[in-house]
């Protein structure tokens, strides 16, 4: 019923002209207003991965949403290489509503995974319901962006390193101890991938994600707690703990630069 009602509430709007990307304006530069066939072209010709939110701008829960969406995006600015971010508005026309009827959007919003090239778009929907702030969102995505493969070149590996292609590396590194085992909502078994993805703007800082199982390496370095932070650069080890997510990056940089 609640489908079948918000269906018509798309069909009413159509009498009406309606101003593309209502919900969402200039305030939000990391979001690109997608219009008509361009959201398929984008799709099938990108080298980034995509996350969509398909809403209708009449819907209460898309009104409520568009904040915290906005306030997600623009956490996503330095991750623009791999995935960027759109917005659909089913309600805009006719037109629109035929396309979000392609992809089988049957409820608002609606948030969608596409892989890079994506030819024959797969249904991967990040879950909204019950979520209570948009890192949950986050860490959603980044779980859709793990399962990506092959993975284009210019995107940094979120996977577990091995030993010897740690000790190899003579740049300055990240140590980034994690039990992947623990792959929690509150961003618990996130945190290597975040900082690789946040550090692509600085290529010369390279993270390294190392498994709790890597007895080598958390001997090594005498790792008791995860996820623990380790900042190697030449011969001096920087240990980053108990740090808020929001400060770790700062942190990080004062041990490499200060």
């Amino acid at each position: 019923m609640k489908v079948i009602f918000c269906l018509l509430c798309v069909l009413l709007s159509y009498g009406r002209c309606q101003l593309p990307c209502i919900l969402y304006g200039l305030d939000s530069p990391n979001i690109q207003c997608l219009q008509n066939k361009e959201v398929f072209h984008v799709i099938t010709d990108s080298e980034s991965a995509w996350m969509i939110e398909f809403y209708a701008h009449w819907c209460p829960h898309c009104q409520n949403f568009a904040k915290p969406f906005k306030s997600l995006a623009n956490s996503l600015l330095d991750w623009s290489p791999v995935v960027k971010v759109g917005v659909f508005d089913c309600a805009q026309s006719y037109q629109h509503y035929i396309i979000c009827q392609k992809f089988h959007i049957r409820g608002f919003p609606t948030i969608r995974f596409f892989r890079p090239h994506d030819t024959t778009p797969l249904r991967y929907d990040l879950k909204l319901e019950g979520v209570r702030g948009h890192r949950e969102i986050k860490y959603q995505l980044i779980l859709h962006l793990m399962s990506v493969f092959p993975k284009p070149n210019h995107w940094p590996n979120l996977g577990f390193k091995e030993t010897n292609i740690i000790l190899k590396s003579q740049q300055p590194r990240v140590l980034v101890f994690e039990d992947n085992t623990q792959l929690l909502s509150d961003g618990t078994g996130f945190l290597g991938a975040v900082l690789a993805l946040d550090f692509m703007k600085l290529p010369k800082i390279k993270i390294f994600r190392i498994s709790a199982t890597n007895k080598e390496m958390v001997g090594e370095y005498n790792v008791s707690k995860f996820p623990s932070v380790i900042v190697v650069k030449e011969n001096d080890i920087c240990h980053v703990q108990d740090e808020p997510q929001e400060e770790l990056e700062e942190r990080i940089l004062d041990c490499i630069y200060g």
